[in-house]
């Protein structure tokens, strides 16, 4: 993998995450684009896997992404 996309966490290390994140799991949801508080408690506990990409954009959108940031355009 390059060093933008990360590889897929654990459930656990997902949920772990979120909670250190302090997003409920309907917040993550609506942040990520995903359809529901439970489908995000499906990743959690291992009924679905988590995308690498879906994981890389949590992490970006969480500061946590080892390698990059997001940053806000600035309007002149």
């Amino acid at each position: 993998m390059n060093d933008l996309l990360q590889e897929k966490p654990t459930p656990q290390e997902f949920k772990t995450m979120r909670e250190q994140a302090g997003l409920s799991g309907a917040k993550t949801a609506e942040i990520l684009g995903l359809s529901s508080r439970q489908y995000v408690s499906q990743l959690e506990t291992g009924k679905y896997d988590i995308s690498p990409q879906i994981w890389t954009l949590f992490l970006l959108i969480t500061g946590e992404h080892p390698n990059y940031t997001i940053t806000p355009k600035t309007h002149d």
